[in-house]
């Protein structure tokens, strides 16, 4: 599969290395991993300007560790910068591109949510690391030991991933492990809390299962797996609730409604659709599962205050 500037489909862990391998200089071992777990070191890889050449959507989890210079991500609709001693996580069904500068050095780690679940037999134990969830902070600035204890940890990772001995799978899996409980207590102590093992209401764990199920639920839509999202009932019915039980969790949780929280991400990828390809309204409108682009564009216009065509025009990320 080839990225291009008019396919904003979500790409599998294993389609992403195919797409990054021509860009890298060291070409470590990876046919036993890529399909769950990859590691490169930011500092070979050697793409002209070191950017990735067109937005993409990416249907696993990445981490971006910085020890020395800056990249530039673009993030949905949010610019980030990261630089030393930053950590950055990312979450499958995010629009994104980066950009390496200053010579930059650090890792980059992808890895899919089964690849974690083989060794965790726990579904719910996602939603326990709240900063792996959607609309929460995503970068961390370490403090010298942190940072330091971090970069053991992927060491570890690459040294098993370019000289696999028996049971290297099972070590990268312990280490990667290790990494999101220490990412967790990072998080959690920037938040007030104890990390993960807190406490919390029944409710809360309903709203994350909701948001890691509506950020699938999108996946899908744009992998046209389904042909148009979930409506409450039906992600109620896909969580074995009540609509009113569910929809009563997010309404304490967020302050929001169910039907709300899924119109905002219906938004969010119409807006990510128009600015970072190049289809036309109404082919966005169909894809997204709009009865008709006259329909997209009043839901828009509800939420912007403006027409689908106006708000590409405007291109906020310029």
């Amino acid at each position: 599969m080839t990225i291009s500037s008019d396919n904003l489909t979500p790409l599998t862990l294993e389609e992403y290395v195919e797409e990054l391998s021509p860009i890298v200089n060291q070409q470590q071992e990876l046919k036993s991993f890529k399909k769950e777990f990859f590691i490169y070191k930011l500092e070979d890889f050697t793409l002209e300007e070191n950017q990735f050449p067109f937005p993409f959507i990416a249907d696993f989890f990445s981490v971006f560790f910085i020890e020395k210079g800056k990249m530039n991500k673009i993030v949905q609709l949010d610019a980030v910068e990261l630089k030393n001693q930053e950590i950055f996580f990312s979450k499958p069904g995010e629009a994104k591109t980066w950009k390496l500068n200053n010579s930059c050095h650090g890792y980059f780690v992808g890895f899919t949510r089964e690849y974690l679940l083989t060794l965790v037999d726990n579904k719910n134990i996602l939603n326990s690391f709240d900063y792996l969830l959607p609309d929460v902070r995503k970068k961390f600035v370490l403090q010298r030991a942190e940072h330091e204890l971090l970069r053991t940890v992927f060491k570890e990772m690459l040294w098993e991933t370019r000289k696999p001995r028996k049971y290297s799978d099972d070590v990268i899996r312990l280490w990667l492990f290790v990494l999101l409980i220490k990412a967790n207590r990072i998080y959690a102590n920037g938040n007030g809390s104890n990390g993960l093992g807190t406490t919390k209401e029944s409710s809360h764990f309903v709203y994350n299962s909701f948001l890691v199920s509506l950020e699938d639920n999108f996946t899908r839509l744009l992998k046209g797996e389904i042909d148009r999202p979930y409506n409450v009932a039906q992600f109620a019915e896909s969580l074995n609730l009540n609509p009113s039980y569910l929809n009563e969790c997010v309404k304490k949780t967020s302050g929001r409604t169910t039907k709300d929280l899924i119109s905002r991400r219906l938004l969010l990828t119409a807006k990510c659709q128009l600015l970072h390809t190049g289809k036309t309204v109404s082919e966005i409108a169909f894809d997204l599962g709009f009865e008709s682009p006259s329909y997209f564009a009043r839901f828009f216009r509800k939420y912007e205050k403006m027409s689908p065509l106006d708000y590409r025009n405007m291109d906020p990320l310029a």
